[in-house]
């Protein structure tokens, strides 16, 4: 068998074993990595990965993909709940797929270790008033362990030593310094309540107006809003690299959008004349998870 540890380690395309007898058999890869293949010899069966530890399934150099599962979901006012689910993970040398087994929670107002509670990676940002917080779902290179945690920096720059990571999604704090309360739906994160996001009874009319809304920053959300006006003009709303789009033209007129987001969470909006009052709530946003 020494000799077909040596050949795996050549073969670049799928290839067959022939095992004996039954039961639990183990295959070692010459990378260190190994999967377990229970077998029973009156029917064929395939080699599942990850193994049965539940842990790391090497790739090499396949897409990454979106996330599956991981859903997030508000617990107190400091932490939340990470679902069971798995992602791809990258290192220097391979892709592999970071699993996470059952749900657990972590806390965002304590410095991270290994396990559940403690989430705030050592070197991000201290929580504060109206913040974005990535969350991450990292692997441990050498063991294989998979956790989570908490980075202000949108490409995991405080990610523990030995560990690699992927956002699986974002959320922010309120004025208080609270987490703002959030429910998840695949890719679309909702506020539990509205947050006024905008009010102005003189709304500019210069093309480039940008305005904030309460979305994350440092990534291209979608933020998902509601415009409100009351002055017998046009509103114009879109994308900052995109030209603006006439959203509403009446007084009392409502306008549902789902606008792209520049990484600072703007959008383009102003009024066609001066003194036009107008508002913006902000429901929630669509997070391009997929994309990192």
């Amino acid at each position: 068998m020494s000799k077909l540890t040596d050949l795996l380690g050549t073969i670049a395309n799928t290839f067959q074993i022939g095992i004996g007898g039954s039961g639990v058999r183990t295959l070692r890869f010459r990378n260190g990595f190994q999967g377990d293949l229970t077998w029973t010899p009156t029917a064929a069966r395939a080699i599942a990965l990850p193994d049965a530890g539940g842990t790391v399934q090497l790739l090499g150099d396949e897409p990454i993909g979106s996330p599956e599962g991981l859903t997030l979901s508000y617990l107190t006012t400091s932490a939340i709940t990470i679902g069971a689910g798995r992602a791809g993970t990258a290192t220097a040398g391979n892709r592999a797929i970071a699993v996470r087994s059952s749900s657990g929670t972590k806390n965002v107002s304590v410095l991270w270790i290994e396990g559940t509670g403690n989430g705030r990676f050592a070197g991000a940002a201290a929580v504060g008033a109206n913040q974005t917080w990535h969350v991450f779902i990292i692997r441990n290179t050498t063991t294989g362990v998979v956790d989570a945690g908490f980075d202000s920096s949108v490409t995991g720059a405080n990610i523990p030593s030995g560990w690699v990571g992927r956002i699986i999604g974002s959320f922010m704090t309120d004025n208080a310094s609270n987490i703002r309360n959030f429910v998840q739906t695949g890719d679309r994160f909702d506020w539990v309540d509205w947050v006024q996001s905008f009010s102005s009874s003189n709304t500019p009319t210069a093309t480039s107006n940008l305005v904030t809304l309460t979305v994350p920053t440092g990534i291209n959300a979608i933020a998902i809003g509601r415009a409100y006006l009351n002055t017998a003009t046009f509103v114009y709303a879109s994308s900052p690299s995109t030209n603006g789009d006439a959203i509403m033209g009446s007084v009392g007129a409502i306008a549902l959008f789902e606008i792209p987001t520049n990484t600072s969470g703007q959008i383009r909006y102003y009024a066609l004349v001066a003194n036009a009052t107008s508002d913006i709530a902000t429901r929630g946003f669509i997070h391009p998870r997929g994309a990192y």
